[in-house]
């Protein structure tokens, strides 16, 4: 049976409509793993950054505390010992640690905005795509809420 060419033209844009529809879930199904992967990993990359912090943070604390203890021995030993190198030791390892402190602090901030970028300029927004144009509503969800969590940091 022969089929009349304005048919056979029907027939054609129809199966390349499937076939274009079909191409079109593939990717988007694609297109969507791709984001939940991504949003996974950028979590947990959240919630190792946030141990690590939790962990600086309690180094730092000890170390504060340290330093307020040989403080307050040194400020009781005056006067009380017969050699006052020691108590010049002990003075000398205090300023070092305090200078110490102050270093990393200054060294954990930096690098605490380094790796938060501006809310304008999220990691999570890349080639020219922003919260309000071609991006799928899910992912938009996920980013505000990364933008929230580490806004709290």
């Amino acid at each position: 049976m022969k089929f009349s060419p304005r048919v056979q033209m029907i027939a054609a844009l129809a199966v390349s409509t499937v076939l274009v529809s079909s191409m079109a879930v593939v990717v988007g199904t694609n297109y969507v793993a791709t984001q939940e992967s991504a949003q996974a990993q950028v979590i947990d990359t959240i919630a190792m950054g946030n141990e690590r912090v939790q962990a600086l943070t309690e180094r730092a604390a000890d170390l504060e505390l340290a330093i307020e203890n040989a403080q307050a021995i040194l400020t009781d030993s005056s006067g009380k010992v017969l050699d006052d190198s020691s108590r010049a030791a002990l003075e000398k390892s205090i300023a070092q640690a305090q200078q110490t402190l102050k270093n990393k602090k200054q060294s954990w901030s930096n690098s605490r905005h380094r790796f938060l970028p501006s809310k304008q300029q999220h990691p999570l927004m890349c080639s020219g795509l922003t919260a309000s144009n071609s991006v799928p509503k899910k992912f938009k969800l996920v980013t505000a809420q990364v933008l929230k969590h580490s806004s709290k940091q």
